[in-house]
């Protein structure tokens, strides 16, 4: 059973920046009410009330499992059972890039926590759910570089090829029942998360040179995949890794 996004219930991580922002701005224009998730309420709370949106705002640390869990029954308790679930908080790493063999374990596991083992428990908390009723979608913001390698970034690498893996396994799953999972990859975006990069001009064009199109994505570009994703229009895709990079993975 499809359903429209007007009138479902969304909780999308990492909502208050970037592609998440985005993201939340195309769900409540659809009609969902939102359950935004980030590291702390204020972000939620002042984009709530600048998109006029209903909703709840829920603080939560994603790389504890406690906090993910909690994150679920807050969102469930104020406004009812999920429909939808963008996995959208992400960390590239802590601190400059590094070879495979300096990364700390600390780094590892604490990027497999966040990008990987959250999304993994928002999944188990979630989905269950929508099963039972029929009807849901869940899409997961994982990355070019699960498809292709970044050098200097393993532990980012590993876990959104995980993410992708986790994504296909639950779709196949879930097939039965009507719930569809996706991933969305993008390239190289405009956002905060490679602010540092993007303000350097030689590291820019560096950038834009791995791209066919000739240039970084927005934000917005993202958004647009994932609301698709989230649609009935989308209705018989499940399962799919979709790169959202100009073209960067042909090259």
């Amino acid at each position: 059973m499809t359903f429209e996004i007007d009138g479902s219930v969304a909780l999308v991580t990492g909502a208050a920046g970037g592609i998440g922002r985005c993201i939340t701005a195309r769900l409540a224009a659809a009609g969902a009410t939102l359950a935004l998730v980030d590291i702390d309420r204020a972000g939620p709370e002042a984009l709530l009330a600048e998109l006029g949106a209903k909703g709840v705002a829920i603080a939560a640390d994603l790389s504890a499992p406690d906090d993910v869990t909690a994150a679920v029954a807050a969102a469930e308790d104020q406004l009812g059972p999920l429909d939808i679930l963008v996995n959208n908080a992400g960390i590239s790493g802590v601190g400059p890039p590094k070879a495979t063999v300096d990364t700390p374990l600390e780094e590892w596991e604490r990027t497999l926590a966040v990008n990987v083992t959250a999304p993994f428990l928002l999944c188990r908390a979630v989905v269950p759910g929508m099963v039972a009723r029929g009807r849901g979608a869940v899409v997961n913001i994982a990355s070019m570089a699960g498809i292709l390698c970044l050098p200097g970034r393993v532990s980012y690498a590993a876990s959104k090829a995980a993410l992708i893996s986790l994504t296909r396994t639950l779709a196949v799953e879930c097939g039965p029942s009507g719930v569809r999972l996706n991933a969305v990859c993008p390239g190289w975006v405009d956002t905060p998360f490679i602010a540092a990069r993007m303000a350097q001009p030689e590291l820019r064009a560096q950038a834009e040179a791995m791209v066919p199109v000739g240039r970084v994505a927005t934000p917005d570009e993202i958004a647009d995949v994932v609301v698709f994703l989230l649609s009935p229009a989308a209705r018989y895709m499940t399962g799919a890794a979709l790169p959202v990079d100009g073209g960067m993975s042909l090259l």
